[in-house]
């Protein structure tokens, strides 16, 4: 945690309260309750109630525009691309991902794993792709499915693209993650907008501004892939032996 401070008529102050973590985060709501609070490193800010009137900051997750833009660089050119989600909010984000997608020339396949008899369906249906995209889910969509996936998708060749970073160093080809540095500057620019009321209503959780594509250079020589990255902006390159 780290606290910003204002020189006031009676002395030093706190302006605002800036945490990393869910547990910080409950920390200040516990102790400093009366205090602004910007947050960021929570996974899921609004249904841990961080999206109070008090409080703004930045959510992990890479919007639907620049996840897509990040795969459609890096997953192969040709085919259509399933999109592997959860139910609930997951196919919301899907559906976002899939317009992307579709407004890029490509066809989007949507399949919805919930229960284990749709996952194996789905996951049967997803094999007429050329490549797959999975939105990981904490609930749904986690370390024992995600394996499902990835064996699966390595018995048909088939490159996988993930919306969390970390799943690039368990076997898919290509994540997203956002740009923490800077995600150091927006939480600045939100503290000022907060202190000075200016925050648009409802509007206290925000996607961070920059991202970048992790990619698993291993796996892409399995697969075959060549890249030449003089043209591929905002990537990161992972290589294990």
């Amino acid at each position: 945690m780290a606290a910003m401070d204002k020189q006031g008529a009676h002395g030093k102050h706190t302006t605002a309260i800036v945490a990393v973590g869910l547990a910080a985060a409950r920390r200040v709501k516990q102790e400093a309750p009366q205090v602004p609070l910007l947050f960021a490193g929570i996974s899921d800010p609004v249904a841990a109630r961080l999206g109070d009137p008090h409080s703004a900051g930045v959510s992990p997750w890479v919007p639907a525009r620049p996840l897509a833009r990040h795969m459609l660089a890096i997953l192969p050119k040709k085919g259509p691309i399933a999109i592997l989600h959860a139910p609930g909010r997951g196919a919301e984000m899907a559906g976002r991902v899939a317009h992307e997608i579709e407004a890029a020339g490509r066809k989007a396949i949507l399949c919805e794993l919930s229960d284990e008899n749709a996952q194996n369906r789905e996951l049967v249906s997803a094999s007429s792709a050329g490549a797959w995209i999975v939105l990981v889910d904490r609930k749904v969509i986690g370390e024992k499915l995600f394996n499902r996936i990835q064996v699966a998708a390595e018995k048909q060749h088939i490159p996988v693209g993930v919306s969390e970073e970390e799943y690039v160093r368990r076997g898919a080809l290509v994540g997203v993650g956002p740009d923490t540095h800077r995600i150091g500057r927006q939480l600045c620019r939100l503290a000022g907008a907060l202190v000075r009321h200016e925050l648009p209503e409802g509007g206290n959780v925000f996607c961070p501004e920059y991202s970048f594509a992790a990619i698993n250079i291993t796996v892409a020589e399995k697969l075959g892939y060549v890249y030449d990255f003089r043209d591929t902006k905002q990537v990161k390159v992972y290589k294990w032996h």
